[in-house]
């Protein structure tokens, strides 16, 4: 089955894989291993929770000299509730 994304909830992600819903949370300021596309020398970005909604997303550190950011990966969302990656 894949992981659906199907809302936000405090601090992490509420997704569904099959008949199977849950809430999942990312660690603040973890660093990553994708690096940012916009700052030279090259940086990692980290995750980051909104303060206002408390969604969180993987954002540039130096911000706010670089404003980057993208959502959680897909496969981080599998791996953290035990599923296999998507091939």
């Amino acid at each position: 089955h894949q992981a659906v994304e199907v809302g936000k909830v405090t601090h992490g992600v509420l997704i569904r894989i099959g008949s199977k819903t849950m809430s999942i949370k990312f660690d603040n300021n973890k660093p990553t291993d994708i690096p940012c596309p916009h700052c030279v020398p090259v940086v990692t970005l980290i995750v980051k929770t909104n303060r206002i909604n408390e969604n969180q997303f993987l954002g540039c550190p130096n911000y706010p000299e670089c404003n980057y950011t993208r959502g959680i990966p897909e496969a981080w969302k599998m791996r953290a509730n035990g599923q296999q990656e998507l091939i």
